[in-house]
């Protein structure tokens, strides 16, 4: 193992991928990275939100509790667009 790997692995264990799903709006990074605000109070130094597809996107966080928290709580309904957050 290469000090370059174990980071890269270090960093993906407090991603998620963030998929929009339902009718599927025009989403933007900011608007997930605002709804990880909004909803679930990570804070915006905790957090970036990159898009991989363009219904995709990687949230990565500093905090686990931050991570976990986005994973165990049911998201809110009524939002402008859903997402489903998985490892």
């Amino acid at each position: 193992r290469t000090p370059d790997l174990q980071a890269t692995e270090d960093a993906l264990s407090l991603a998620l991928l963030a998929m929009v799903v339902g009718t599927r709006p025009a989403v933007t990074p900011a608007m997930v990275r605002a709804h990880l605000v909004e909803y679930f109070g990570v804070t915006e130094d905790h957090a970036t939100v990159h898009r991989t597809r363009p219904d995709d996107y990687i949230a990565r966080f500093t905090r686990p509790e931050d991570l976990e928290l986005v994973l165990g709580t049911p998201h809110p309904v009524g939002d402008p667009f859903a997402l489903h957050c998985r490892r």
